[in-house]
């Protein structure tokens, strides 16, 4: 890592997250986590180089290009020893706030398509906090169609520690019959998810300092 003025340069193995949601985030190109997972204390890293340029205040660009791996069914891990030129991925993105939100734009080319997206992130009426994130793909591949990710979320804070959130997530690329996820499963690129819509409510208390208990129900 080297840092100098307003910029920040970050080189190895380091995690990416560009999501704005918690159980559904579609910006999230890499190790992203499953709506399920509760334990997120730990993301796993990507080998990457990173730069971030402070703006302003409120405002930054980053700069972010990773390796990417082919899949190979004999290596340790399932993927490939070492990284493959073609499947580099760069990303840019923008933020800044405006009326109390927080704003993102995200261009970019991942390891097997073009995105364009963005994200935003604040909070309505004084007690509801609104997150929303998508991104436009164009895979490379030409059996695959262009396709929209987009996810949807709210959430409320008590002050006795209970927290609910809700979330709707639009999988562009998915399927709308549970009959079609066999195939889906056979053809790959889908990523976690097989259905074109997903829901996610989420509750959390906190019954201790030390003890937290989280439910979520995904339809």
């Amino acid at each position: 890592r080297w840092s100098r003025d307003r910029v920040d340069i970050i080189i190895g193995r380091q995690p990416v997250n560009l999501a704005a949601n918690y159980y559904f985030t579609p910006n999230d190109f890499f190790a992203a986590f499953a709506a399920q997972t509760f334990y997120r204390v730990y993301k796993p890293g990507v080998d990457a180089a990173r730069a971030e340029v402070r703006l302003g205040n409120l405002s930054q660009l980053s700069l972010i290009g990773v390796l990417g791996y082919c899949p190979d069914e004999n290596g340790d891990n399932g993927w490939s020893r070492s990284p493959e030129t073609g499947r580099t991925s760069f990303i840019g993105r923008v933020s800044g706030n405006l009326h109390e939100f927080e704003w993102a734009l995200i261009a970019g080319s991942l390891a097997d398509s073009d995105v364009i997206g963005g994200s935003l992130q604040g909070e309505m009426f004084g007690w509801l906090d609104v997150k929303a994130e998508a991104h436009m793909a164009w895979p490379e591949s030409p059996e695959q169609d262009r396709h929209a990710e987009v996810s949807l979320g709210v959430q409320h804070y008590w002050e006795n520690s209970l927290d609910v959130r809700l979330e709707y997530f639009h999988h562009g690329s998915g399927y709308t019959s549970a009959s079609d996820y066999a195939e889906a499963s056979l053809e790959g690129g889908h990523g976690l998810y097989l259905g074109r819509h997903y829901s996610a409510l989420g509750i959390g208390y906190e019954f201790t300092p030390l003890l937290t208990g989280r439910m979520v129900w995904i339809g």
